[in-house]
């Protein structure tokens, strides 16, 4: 008895109702009994397109037969319908030409085609219907990510920093937790920081893939070229560029300054402009009226005398202009004022080991929070698959949605595990080195050079602090002091003595 091997395929993407699996074996197999061929061997491919010859499974076939075709009597491969073998007309053909070099015919169960002009017109029609309705949906596909991106719309799962907005809401929102995170990385990358230092200090914060390794050296410079963190949508697959409808999470200057910098390989090849060792508080500091980041430069006089400036770089605005030495003047003032005295770290000796086992606890019940909400998805992926490959009332396009919507819960989950992983510290010696720095902001302030004074000041502010009238200061508490002072405010007043206040 002549014998047969059965080839079948789906690809979660384009798999249509009874296209399954079990429905494309179960036809083959018929359609062999009803020929009189003996089933050699099935060969079933999972989730991979049509698009391509260099599929696991057909491959395996195709090897499978060139070794055993002769010996084993095999005569013919049976597929479900010629779309299920190859999309495109030059992929059918060198399927056929392989096949025809082993004596091996190709059938199909729902097309009819034989060696006959007529039905090698037939089988050749059905490649070409195949290709056609693979670029048609294709073009269509481009079509509709066109129009979306002339909306300004990104229709993509969002980067790092941003979220997904809902239909009322721009399509990528920033992202409280993370949005922060990427701005200090690109600050960082554009003060001149490696990027295996980037690297480092991102997965230190969170960072890190959905295994929880850090980024490669690839993706964190695929990050930090990327257009849409400064609002831009630029695709050259669909040759478009277009200003997205959500906000930038990178000021322009900062995203083109990282980029150069991670392109030319860091620090060696930082230029002055975006930190000049001269003007320390440049960008740090924030025009009074107006907000904006100041600038900074020398100036030279009539008679060749120098003079430092920083100034407000809104043209409709431009209030504040102050000599260097007045500014940073201010500046050591309110580092004076800000510092914290002794008392401080004796108090936060008795309260922070109470807020470290408060915390360590919470990190462990939401770690396993996080691992069984996990484990339950995996279930629930199981039984959606069980239910589509059983014909238990779910369609093609459901299912799909459903499989997309658990794959980003995963995502984000796994995300979520990752920012839990953080190790024990040396209690003591972090609160010792706190005060070394804190206690005497000025002293530190002066003992740093230029790179480790940026670290500094992003520390301390992060979100800068203002100049008005003479005077240098921020409208809120440090964030660097406010999320320890934020620990219950009572335990705080058993501990530290009366009448004192923190800056």
């Amino acid at each position: 008895m002549p014998r047969a091997v059965i080839y079948v395929r789906v690809s979660t993407s384009d798999q249509v109702e009874n296209y399954s699996l079990e429905t494309q074996e179960n036809e083959c197999s018929n359609y062999c009994e009803r020929q009189g061929l003996a089933i050699d061997r099935i060969f079933r491919e999972e989730g991979e397109s049509a698009k391509t010859v260099n599929r696991t499974e057909l491959q395996e076939m195709l090897r499978y037969l060139s070794s055993n075709a002769k010996k084993r009597e095999i005569t013919h491969v049976v597929v479900y319908r010629v779309d299920r073998l190859a999309r495109e007309v030059g992929g059918h053909h060198a399927i056929k030409a392989t096949l025809s070099r082993l004596n091996v015919t190709l059938h199909s169960v729902l097309e009819r085609f034989d060696e006959t002009p007529t039905g090698k017109l037939t089988e050749n029609l059905m490649a070409v219907l195949a290709q056609f309705d693979n670029d048609l949906r294709s073009q269509r596909t481009k079509d509709g990510m066109r129009a979306a991106v002339a909306h300004g719309r990104w229709v993509w799962r969002a980067p790092y920093g941003y979220r997904n907005g809902s239909k009322s809401e721009p399509s990528l929102v920033a992202d409280p937790i993370e949005a922060p995170i990427v701005r200090e990385i690109f600050s960082r990358a554009a003060a001149g920081e490696s990027k295996d230092a980037v690297r480092r200090w991102a997965a230190s914060q969170g960072l890190v893939t959905a295994k929880g390794k850090t980024l490669s050296p690839s993706q964190m410079h695929r990050m930090l070229n990327n257009p849409l963190y400064v609002g831009q949508i630029r695709l050259s697959t669909l040759d478009v560029v277009h200003t997205g409808d959500f906000a930038p999470l990178i000021d322009p200057e900062v995203f083109r300054m990282a980029t150069h910098s991670i392109t030319q390989g860091g620090a060696r090849a930082q230029p002055r402009a975006l930190h000049d060792p001269d003007f320390p508080l440049r960008r740090n500091v924030r025009c009074g009226p107006c907000d904006w980041p100041l600038t900074a430069s020398w100036s030279t006089g009539r008679h060749g005398v120098r003079y430092a400036y920083y100034r407000c770089r809104n043209g409709e605005c431009r209030a504040t202009k102050v000599k260097k030495a007045d500014m940073e003047a201010a500046f050591a003032e309110w580092l004076d004022r800000v510092s914290l005295p002794e008392v401080f770290f004796e108090a936060m000796l008795k309260i922070v080991p109470d807020v470290v086992r408060t915390a360590q606890a919470s990190r462990d019940a939401e770690r396993v929070r996080v691992r069984t909400a996990l484990d339950e998805l995996e279930a629930r992926e199981t039984k959606l698959m069980d239910s589509y490959l059983d014909g238990v009332g779910i369609n093609e396009a459901t299912f799909t949605r459903h499989l997309r919507s658990i794959a980003d819960m995963r995502i984000s989950l796994q995300e979520a595990m990752a920012t839990l992983q953080l190790g024990d510290f040396d209690l003591e010696a972090t609160l010792a080195k706190a005060q070394r720095i804190f206690s005497d902001l000025r002293s530190s302030w002066n003992r740093l050079d230029p790179m480790a004074r940026q670290q500094f000041l992003r520390i301390l502010i992060p979100d800068g602090i203002r100049y008005e009238n003479g005077v240098v200061g921020t409208a809120e508490r440090l964030d660097a002091i406010r999320g320890i002072l934020a620990y219950e405010e009572e335990k705080l007043q058993l501990a530290v003595p009366a009448g004192f206040e923190p800056a």
